[in-house]
């Protein structure tokens, strides 16, 4: 079962941002069990600034998570 990981809040602003987060960090917690602020810092704001879809970055991530 996911667990919403509190530190969204402390990072993300703006409700659509959080959102987006939110998802990235449940897709990458089912694959890997551990969410998105337990691997390598990403340029997060500026893949969803870009237009990136939350499944585009979720699947980044599972490709290659300790990338920076």
């Amino acid at each position: 079962m996911y667990e919403r990981d509190e530190r969204i809040d402390l990072y993300c602003d703006g409700e659509e941002f959080k959102n987006w987060m939110e998802t990235v960090d449940l897709l990458v917690t089912a694959e890997f069990g551990i969410g998105v602020f337990d691997l390598p810092d990403r340029l997060w704001r500026d893949m969803f600034d870009s237009g990136m879809s939350a499944m585009e970055a979720a699947q980044d991530t599972i490709e290659n998570p300790w990338a920076e």
